[in-house]
C-alpha cells in the first residue's frame, strides 16, 4: 500500500517521490525483488530512471525494469552505469536502498486526475466556503479515504473519495460536503 501521508512526503527530497526500495534477490540471475509504495502503478514493463537514496543522500541515477511476480511480488532487473546486474551479490549490495523517481518523470495524467503527492497538504473547504482543515493522508482501498486534520485542532475527519462526499478537487483546494460535528 502506498504510504501517502503529508509527513512521509515532507521527508522526501524536493522534486522526487518515493517509488519503493530494493527488498531482496530473486532467483540466481541477478534479478531483484522490489517493494513498491504503489503496486497499482503503470510503470511496469519499461526501463525507468530512478535515484538511489541512502543515508539521506540522493545518488547518481540507475535504471530498473519492473514486472509483476507471483502473488504480490514485484521483481525486475537493474542497470548501474549502463551495466545489467547479473549476480545475486550485485543485487544484494543494493538491498534496502530507497528508490526515488523525479516528479517530472511521472506519466502525464488526465485533467481530472492527480497524484497523491499533489493532493497532500491541500486546504479543504466545505460547500459553503468555510475552511475545514488540511488533507494529511490518503488511504487506498476499494474507495480511497482522505484524512483531514481539522482547522486549529489535532482532531481529524475521514472523507471517502466519492462524488457524494468530495464535490470538487483541484491543485489549490478540495471542497467536501458540509462537515457536521
Amino acid at each position: 500500500m502506498q504510504n501517502s501521508s503529508l509527513d512521509f512526503h515532507k521527508q522526501t527530497p524536493a522534486g522526487y517521490i518515493r517509488l519503493g526500495s530494493v527488498s531482496g534477490v530473486f532467483g540466481f540471475r541477478g534479478e531483484a525483488k522490489f517493494f513498491l509504495y504503489n503496486r497499482k502503478t503503470d510503470l511496469f514493463g519499461r526501463w525507468l530512471t530512478v535515484y538511489p537514496w541512502r543515508n539521506k543522500q540522493v545518488s547518481d541515477p540507475i535504471e530498473i525494469s519492473l514486472r509483476k511476480g507471483a502473488g504480490k511480488k514485484v521483481v525486475g532487473k537493474m542497470k548501474v552505469s549502463g551495466v545489467l546486474l547479473s549476480t545475486e551479490a550485485d543485487v544484494r549490495s543494493w538491498m534496502d536502498t530507497e528508490l526515488l523517481l523525479k516528479e517530472q518523470d511521472l506519466p502525464a495524467l488526465d485533467a481530472d486526475e492527480f497524484y497523491h503527492h499533489q493532493l497532500l497538504g491541500l486546504q479543504v473547504e466545505d460547500q459553503e466556503g468555510n475552511h475545514v482543515g488540511t488533507l494529511i493522508e490518503i488511504t487506498q482501498g476499494v474507495v480511497d479515504v482522505f484524512t483531514v486534520r481539522l482547522l486549529n485542532s489535532k482532531d481529524v475527519i475521514y472523507v471517502p473519495f466519492t462524488k457524494e462526499h468530495v464535490l470538487d478537487t483541484n491543485l489549490e483546494r478540495m471542497i467536501i460536503r458540509t462537515y457536521q460535528e
